[in-house]
């Protein structure tokens, strides 16, 4: 069974090859990806940021090609658990 994560990088994406490394280990790890929003940068200064959904042949290969993207500055994009707390407020000085 196939499974899927959302990932994002940011920076100089295009013209460092970073962007094109990226496509070639998700490939080389027989996944697929779908490109979610591209902000290329407009100036030589401003970073790039694009955000992609890949999916691997099953959660090993994925978290295989997750643990190697890392190295291109990719990181998974997951929501966090947030822990709430009762707090206290005493008005008295």
């Amino acid at each position: 069974m196939s499974a899927s994560d959302t990932i994002e990088a940011q920076g100089h994406l295009i013209d460092s090859g970073l962007l094109s490394a990226l496509f070639d280990k998700i490939i080389e790890f027989r996944g697929s990806y779908e490109i979610l929003t591209f902000d290329i940068g407009r100036t030589n200064d401003d970073p790039s940021r694009i955000q992609m959904r890949i999916t691997a042949p099953d959660r090993t290969s994925l978290d295989d090609l997750l643990q190697q993207i890392t190295t291109f500055g990719a990181h998974p994009v997951r929501e966090r658990d947030v822990v709430l707390r009762h707090v206290l407020f005493d008005v008295r000085h």
